[in-house]
């Protein structure tokens, strides 16, 4: 697949899919190591990412509707400046949302508890 703003497109489509691949592997080791709120966080992050592409969408169409005229570069434009603008407001929310729940008294390293965990030997 072509990207339809040339080259700063492809910029961005670089930066965010190594965002996205290194949030996955993050996830991924962090779960491995039993860490689940850690693990929790890095998904949080690789969802966001994933999720500014279908709403990069979203910002687009009413962006071209607002121009009237529209030509082949400013097409581009917009769809370049909606492509960035996604990934940085789905990442800002992320980032808070993470803070927020670190905020919360849920404890960063043993994860969450279970009943399992709070039970004596009685399992």
């Amino acid at each position: 697949m072509i990207p339809f703003s040339g080259w700063i497109e492809r910029v961005y489509i670089g930066v965010f899919g190594t965002f996205f691949l290194l949030a996955l592997l993050k996830g991924f080791v962090q779960v491995r190591a039993n860490r689940m709120a850690l693990h929790r966080e890095w998904i949080i992050r690789a969802f966001a990412i994933g999720l500014a592409v279908a709403t990069m969408r979203l910002i687009f169409i009413p962006a071209l509707l607002v121009v009237t005229t529209e030509t082949h570069g400013q097409v581009a434009t917009i769809s370049a400046a909606s492509f960035l603008a996604a990934f940085v407001v789905h990442s800002s929310l992320a980032e808070v949302w993470i803070r927020l729940i670190r905020s919360s008294g849920v404890p960063r390293e043993s994860g969450v508890e279970t009943a399992y965990d709070s039970t004596p030997d009685s399992w």
